[in-house]
């Protein structure tokens, strides 16, 4: 048996399960479940009280990323200051060469840029979405 699965990929969620894998009226489900709650945005797929919890543990999860990343930054630039080449940080911490030497390019902790979104993000279709469905 075959059936479609969807799934926030956010929170890693499955939202739903349909029977089959011939999704007929998706924009109309898409759309049901993106205005629940007066939302314009698929978060409302969750209650407010798994919202607010999930959110909690995603800042946590990013503060916990940013300092590993502070840590490996303050690592990077004490063994440059000890002298080692790129190529010898590259065999001391596992990053490699090309990511070494950017990061020793900065004297502070570069920001995260956001990736560009692709045609397989479901958010790469969210304003031409909001905007059809206005008509």
């Amino acid at each position: 048996t075959y059936g479609t699965i969807i799934v926030d990929l956010e929170r890693h969620v499955v939202i739903d399960i349909l029977e089959d894998r011939t999704v007929q009226n998706l924009r109309q489900a898409i759309e049901e479940q993106m205005n629940m709650h007066g939302r314009a945005t698929g978060r409302a797929l969750l209650s407010d009280a798994d919202n607010i919890s999930t959110d909690i543990h995603l800042q946590r999860s990013r503060l916990a990323h940013r300092k590993s990343r502070e840590e490996i930054f303050t690592t990077i630039h004490a063994l440059r200051e000890q002298g080692l080449s790129c190529s010898e940080i590259e065999g001391r911490t596992g990053f490699r060469r090309h990511s070494v030497a950017k990061w020793l390019k900065s004297e502070v902790l570069p920001d995260r840029r956001r990736a560009t979104l692709k045609p397989t993000s479901p958010w790469y279709f969210e304003e031409i979405l909001a905007v059809s469905w206005k008509k």
